[in-house]
C-alpha cells in the first residue's frame, strides 16, 4: 500500500533492491538470446503449446499470432509497459488468453533491462549465442565481472565438460529449425523493441 501510494511498482527488481538495500551492490548477469529462437525453443519445451495448437510448424505458426494479436489488441488499449509487466491483470481477455502471452512478453527485453539496470549499476549482459559458440571467452568475462580469477587448464577443462540441462521434453532429435514464417512475424514483431535497446541501452 505505502509503495502504491507513492507512485512505485513492485516488480523483481525494485523488490530485489529492497532485499539487498542501498548499501550493497551486488553484481548480476543475465544471458540474453534472440528473442524468436527463444519463444521457438519454449513451444517444444513446454507440452501444452504443442497440445493446444498442434505439434507441428502451422501449430506453432497459430500460437505465435495468437500471441502478437493479442499483445497488440491489449497495447492498443494500455500502454506497452503495462501490457509486459501486468498482462492479465488488466482486461478479461488478456486474462483468457492462453498462458497469457508469457513466452512472447519474455523476449521484450527492450522493458525489463531498463527497470534492473536501474536498480543495479553492475549488470553485465552476455549473449546466449556466443556462450554456446565461445563458452570459454564467455565464462572468462563472467569470472572477470565477478572478480574471480580463470582456473588453471585443468580448472577449464572441468568447468568446460559440465553438461548443460535443458527444460521440458525436448524432441529426442534435438531442436527442429525455426519456421520462416515464425521467425519472420516474431522478428517484425521484437523489431523494433531491439532497436530501442541497440541506440539507447539502459547499461553503460
Amino acid at each position: 500500500a505505502e509503495a502504491a501510494a507513492a507512485g512505485v511498482r513492485l516488480q523483481p527488481p525494485t523488490l530485489m533492491r529492497a532485499v539487498y538495500g542501498s548499501s550493497y551492490e551486488p553484481r548480476l548477469i543475465v544471458l540474453l538470446r534472440k528473442p524468436w529462437t527463444r519463444m521457438h525453443a519454449a513451444f517444444h519445451n513446454y507440452v501444452h503449446y504443442r497440445n493446444k495448437y498442434g505439434d507441428n510448424a502451422a501449430g506453432e505458426l497459430a500460437w505465435v499470432r495468437e500471441s502478437v494479436g493479442a499483445f497488440r489488441r491489449c497495447e492498443a488499449a494500455h500502454s506497452t509497459d503495462d501490457c509486459a509487466l501486468r498482462f492479465e491483470s488488466l482486461d478479461r481477455l488478456n486474462e483468457e488468453t492462453f498462458y497469457h502471452c508469457d513466452q512472447l512478453i519474455k523476449g521484450m527485453y527492450h522493458v525489463f533491462m531498463p527497470k534492473w539496470a536501474h536498480e543495479f549499476r553492475d549488470l553485465l549482459p552476455l549473449r546466449a549465442e556466443q556462450d554456446w559458440a565461445q563458452p570459454k571467452r564467455v565464462l572468462g568475462a563472467a569470472l572477470a565481472f565477478i572478480g574471480v580469477a580463470e582456473p588453471d587448464a585443468d580448472g577449464w577443462r572441468r568447468m568446460l565438460e559440465v553438461k548443460r540441462q535443458l527444460h521440458g521434453p525436448r524432441p529426442p532429435a534435438g531442436l527442429p529449425p525455426i519456421p520462416q514464417a515464425v521467425a519472420s512475424e516474431l522478428a517484425a514483431f521484437y523489431r523494433e523493441g531491439l532497436r530501442q535497446l541497440v541506440e539507447q541501452p539502459p547499461i553503460r
